[in-house]
């Protein structure tokens, strides 16, 4: 008699294909915070370079531009890309815990099995993620990289606080 049946078996695999179809994300990859200070930075130079009746215009898209980062930094990061198929629990930016439950805006991820890299993922508000095959995590652009060195995200070994137990 077999321990584990045929049945139970394929069942399994087809739980285990179900997941790794929900968690997968192929949105178009793109930074927010990338396209917003170029956008920026276009904006500052255009209102140097421009006399002083057409700099008005460069001066108010630095303002609109401005409006648009205060929004981008209020949302919850996103997953772009999720190439990993090992077992991941999603934390969204209301939740306290983690869930099974696929997510792409997110606060932070926890990798179920062993990697080369702390199980815990924080992720800075309004940045851009994808996950590698491997489970690397990598931010998609400068912008989100820039915005998770000033805002100290990434890879944590302890929980900030206990909802991220």
């Amino acid at each position: 008699m077999d321990i584990i049946s045929n049945e139970n078996v394929e069942n399994s695999e087809q739980t285990n294909k179900n997941r790794i179809a929900a968690q997968k994300v192929n949105e178009p990859v793109y930074d927010r915070y990338s396209i917003i200070f170029v956008m920026i930075i276009t904006a500052v130079i255009l209102f140097f370079l421009l006399k002083e009746e057409k700099a008005k215009y460069a001066a108010y898209s630095i303002g609109i531009l401005g409006i648009a980062l205060g929004y981008t930094a209020s949302q919850p990061a996103r997953i772009r890309r999720n190439d990993y198929e090992g077992f991941i629990q999603f934390k969204g930016e209301n939740d306290c815990g983690f869930s099974d439950t696929a997510k792409t805006e997110i606060d932070g991820i926890k990798f179920l099995q062993p990697l080369s890299h702390p199980a815990i993922f924080k992720a800075p508000n309004g940045t851009d993620i994808t996950i590698d095959k491997n489970g690397n995590v990598q931010f998609v652009g400068f912008g989100s990289r820039l915005v998770n060195m000033a805002r100290n995200g990434g890879y944590i070994n302890t929980a900030p606080d206990k909802c991220w137990n």
